[in-house]
């Protein structure tokens, strides 16, 4: 098996996929093939095509690597490239954050996301440290908050009840009913 066939983090035409965790091979291989995707779609602005997929089957990772691909989708939707997102299986943490994003979401049947707080690591030797420190990690647990409360339909009250349990599975028909995705794949049309 080559390092090609290992790569569970990728671009392939419009699409992305995050069938990995959220570490360092999204800044390696995903974000530049992704910032060259969203200029070639900008040039090719006519396309009846305007719109990358993400499909999604993550367990989640470091929440910088998601924020390299929250900057990416804010610039393709400022170009208005719409941002479809396809939860597979598993939308854990940091995907759970990138699958509400999409301007049209989708989860299959049997998908699930985890709405958690995560965790913040950091290194304190000195009082000064630590006063600051609490400062990053609270604007960034109200980070997480407002992405939740801003792309869904659940009031911040809830989302912070939620969040608080840190174990927080919602399965598709939750997640639909929660304004988390707006179609579930495989459900039975009424």
């Amino acid at each position: 098996m080559n390092d090609e066939s290992k790569k569970l983090n990728f671009v392939e035409d419009s699409n992305v996929y995050i069938l990995g965790e959220f570490d360092e091979s999204i800044s390696s291989d995903v974000v530049p093939a992704l910032n060259k995707l969203i200029d070639t779609l900008d040039d090719l602005a006519s396309s009846k095509n305007n719109t990358i997929t993400f499909y999604i089957n993550s367990s989640g990772g470091n929440v910088n690597e998601l924020y390299n691909l929250l900057a990416l989708i804010d610039i393709a939707k400022q170009k208005n490239i719409k941002i479809k997102t396809v939860v597979t299986s598993d939308a854990f943490s940091c995907a759970s954050l990138l699958a509400i994003h999409g301007d049209e979401r989708l989860i299959y049947k049997f998908g699930t996301h985890l709405l958690h707080l995560g965790c913040v690591s950091t290194s304190v030797c000195t009082f000064t440290q630590l006063k600051r420190n609490e400062k990053f990690i609270k604007e960034h647990f109200e980070n997480i908050v407002k992405m939740y409360v801003e792309n869904t339909k659940i009031p911040e009250e809830k989302v912070r009840e939620l969040l608080i349990d840190d174990t927080c599975f919602l399965n598709a028909n939750e997640c639909k009913e929660m304004g988390l995705v707006d179609k579930i794949i495989g459900e039975k049309e009424e």
